[in-house]
């Protein structure tokens, strides 16, 4: 189920976030605004459901229903912070 989205129609990037089957798993996701292809997805089964999502200039800003902040990089989801 997705909760939550936000774009950037200027660098065509929306970013999507929600939560999965089970109440652990959240993911984040960044695609293309014009026709939602992703980028990438990052998918998690114990981080809880995200809640909400925003797009800042070089990353992606999600948080938990923990109230716990994920920070991903553009370019490099992979080096994730978690607050």
């Amino acid at each position: 189920m997705i909760d939550e989205t936000a774009t950037d129609a200027g660098r065509n990037l929306r970013a999507y976030c929600g939560e999965g089957g089970f109440g652990g798993d959240g993911f984040v996701a960044l695609c293309w605004a014009d026709t939602d292809k992703p980028i990438w997805i990052a998918f998690f089964e114990t981080s809880n459901p995200f809640v909400s999502v925003s797009l800042h200039a070089n990353c992606v800003v999600a948080q938990t229903t923990l109230d716990r902040k994920w920070t991903f990089p553009l370019e490099e989801p992979e080096k994730f912070a978690v607050e």
